[in-house]
C-alpha cells in the first residue's frame, strides 16, 4: 500500500513540476518588482510554489496555471510579507519618520526623451509604488494580464482595478519622466 502511495504522489509531483516549472522565471521576476529585497522575493517564490502545490488539480487548463500562481503570490505578498513589513516598520519608527528618499531611488528631473529610462529606473519606480497598487501594476505592465484578469488575480472590482492603474500609471510616469508626461514607456491604456 505504500508504494502505490509513493507512485501517486510522485506522479502527482511530477505533475505538477511539468507543468508550474516553466512559469518559475516570470513569478520570481515579479516577486523581484514587488518586494526589492532578492532574499524576500525568493521566499515570496518558495511560498507561492508551496501553497500551488498543496491545491495542486492536474487537470487545469494550461492558460489558467500562471495566472493561478500569481493569484497565490499578490495573496501572499498582502497577507504576509505586506504585513512583516508593517511590523518592520514599527519597530523602527526612527527610520520611518526621516525624510531620506528610498534606497535605490532617485527622482528623475524633467525629461521629454524617455530614451535614459533605464530597466533599473523602471524597477526602481515600480518597487516605489504603494504596495495596495504595486501588485496591480506588476500583473499589469510586467505579467500583461488583462484589466479583468488582474482584478481576478488581485481580488478587486474591475472599475477599482482600472482605478488602481490608472494611479500607477500616473505615479510611474511622475517618478520616471518627472512628471512630464507623456507616458511613451507606460502608456498602456486599462482597458
Amino acid at each position: 500500500m505504500t508504494g502505490s502511495v509513493r507512485v501517486e504522489l510522485s506522479a502527482r509531483r511530477q505533475s505538477f513540476e511539468a507543468r508550474n516549472l516553466p512559469h518559475l522565471d516570470r513569478i520570481h521576476s515579479n516577486a523581484l518588482l514587488l518586494l526589492k529585497d532578492p532574499r524576500q522575493a525568493a521566499n515570496l517564490v518558495v511560498e507561492t510554489y508551496a501553497a500551488a502545490y498543496q491545491s495542486w488539480d492536474a487537470g487545469r487548463a494550461e492558460y489558467l496555471l500562471l495566472r493561478d500562481l500569481c493569484r497565490i503570490m499578490v495573496d501572499l505578498f498582502y497577507r504576509v510579507f505586506s504585513a512583516e513589513k508593517q511590523v518592520l516598520k514599527s519597530e523602527s519608527s526612527d527610520a520611518v519618520k526621516s525624510n531620506a528618499p528610498m534606497q535605490g531611488f532617485s527622482p528623475a528631473g524633467p525629461v521629454e526623451d524617455t530614451s535614459g529610462i533605464t530597466p533599473e529606473n523602471a524597477r526602481n519606480a515600480v518597487g516605489n509604488l504603494p504596495e495596495d497598487i504595486r501588485p496591480v501594476a506588476v500583473m499589469y505592465y510586467s505579467a500583461r494580464f488583462s484589466c479583468l484578469e488582474v482584478a481576478e488575480i488581485v481580488g478587486r472590482q474591475r472599475e477599482l482595478t482600472k482605478s488602481m492603474i490608472r494611479r500607477s500609471r500616473e505615479l510611474l510616469q511622475d517618478s520616471l519622466l518627472g512628471g512630464a508626461g507623456g507616458g511613451a514607456c507606460v502608456g498602456i491604456s486599462a482597458k
